[in-house]
This record gives C-alpha cells, structure tokens and sequence, in this order.
C-alpha cells in the first residue's frame, strides 16, 4: 500500500494555508480604502523597511516573482507613490524610493496592519509567540532563507 499525506496535517501545507490566510486578512486592509493587491503591499513594505532599493531586492527579499514585482512597482509609480531614479554609483542601476505621498500612506497603513498582526499574537500564550519566533527562525535558517535585513540593502 502507497504511503499517503495528510494534507491537513503536512507541515508545508499548514504554513502556506495560515500564511496566505493571514495575508488576506491584511490585504483587507490596504485593499477596499486604497485599492492596494498583496504585491504592492510587498512592495511598499520593503521600502519602508529599506528607504531605498532596486526591484531586484524586493524580489530577493520578498520570495515573489520578479514580474509579480515588476508589474506591483509600475502600478505604484504610476499612482504617484514611488519614483524610480539612477543610482550615483550604476547610472543603470534604478532604485526605488517613496514619494512625499507613498510615505504618508505607508505611514497611514503601517499601524493598521500591526494592529491585525497584534490580534493574531493574542491569540497565542507569550511562551508559543517566542517559541513560534523561534521555530520559524530555525525552519528558515535550515531553509537557507537569510534573516531579515542579511540581504542586498542597495
């Protein structure tokens, strides 16, 4: 007899499902008042956290196909919310940056979605929320996924 998985019980499922339904829940957010999708949120984040980088280092530090980031920013310069300009060290290297407009809205949506975030947490006792810290540090050191911040910074 073939060995079977139990779906609802195969630990790449279960991260996926709770990623991506904890996603929605967020996209809720930035979605309906500001008419953001998932990628452009990525996007905007990144550059919160970063200030200024280059497409490529979204892509990097997001896990999300480069035409997926390619299309987000495009979306986002055209609305006035990020600029593209040359490098001083690469004239053809373009970095991305927030306008005076994505930085208020970045600003606007940063405590919301912290406040989801937040609600998530609660949920759990202090000692799961550090050993889920923990645990998912672990998976993503054995994964080879850099800790946050490790990557290109441009």
């Amino acid at each position: 007899m073939p060995e079977h998985i139990d779906l609802q019980n195969f630990l790449p499922f279960r991260l996926n499902r709770a990623a991506t339904v904890l996603s929605r829940r967020l996209s809720e957010l930035y979605s309906k008042k500001y008419g953001l999708d998932i990628p452009q949120w990525r996007v905007m984040a990144t550059l919160g956290y970063r200030q200024t980088c280059t497409a490529q280092t979204i892509v990097s530090a997001t896990y999300t196909h480069k035409s997926t980031i390619s299309r987000a920013v495009s979306k986002l310069v055209a609305s006035g919310l990020i600029e593209s300009f040359s490098s001083d060290r690469d004239k053809r290297e373009m970095l991305l940056r927030f306008t005076k407009n994505g930085r208020a809205l970045y600003d606007e949506l940063v405590p919301l979605v912290r406040t989801v975030e937040a609600e998530v947490i609660a949920e759990l006792q202090s000692d799961e929320y550090e050993e889920l810290t923990l645990a998912l540090s672990s998976l993503e050191k054995a994964l080879g996924i850099a800790p946050a911040g490790d990557s290109d910074s441009s």
